[in-house]
């Protein structure tokens, strides 16, 4: 009996309270728009504003991710999903999440009201609908 509860102590012990490290960054370099592009395979449209990209390895190396933030306008959101073969967006769709990017502090797509989104293989596209004529477009793919 004695053993049995020491067995039980020590998985006690052993417990954490705080975030599970296999979804914590590894390591996060962050990207340019060109880096982006080259990483994805998906073409950002002339005249987009980006605001921020990242790539990111979590769980040991067995999940890459590369995450994009930009603004567009909104008449050219259909000719970008297009031209990069995504499927049409999903009204209230919540297709990227904070969670994309653990940790980041800066990345906050939850935080967005109004979306649609789409999964598409590895690749995800959540556009925030909060700004009248101009859209923010999420975008992360995962080379795992």
């Amino acid at each position: 009996m004695r053993a049995m509860w020491a067995l039980v102590a020590l998985a006690v012990a052993g417990c954490s309270s705080g975030p599970d490290p296999r979804f914590l960054p590894d390591a996060t370099k962050t990207q340019s728009a060109a880096e982006v592009e080259a990483n994805t395979g998906v073409r950002l449209p002339v005249g987009a504003l980006f605001l921020s990209g990242a790539r990111v390895e979590l769980a040991g190396g067995l999940d890459t991710r590369t995450v994009a933030r930009f603004r567009i306008d909104a008449d050219g959101l259909p000719e970008f999903l297009s031209a990069n073969g995504f499927p049409d967006l999903t009204p209230d769709r919540r297709a990227v999440t904070d969670g994309d990017l653990p940790d980041s502090g800066t990345w906050r797509p939850d935080q967005a009201t109004r979306v649609a989104g789409v999964v598409d293989g590895s690749r995800k596209v959540m556009v925030e609908l909060d700004h009248p004529g101009e859209v923010t477009v999420y975008l992360v793919t995962s080379q795992s």
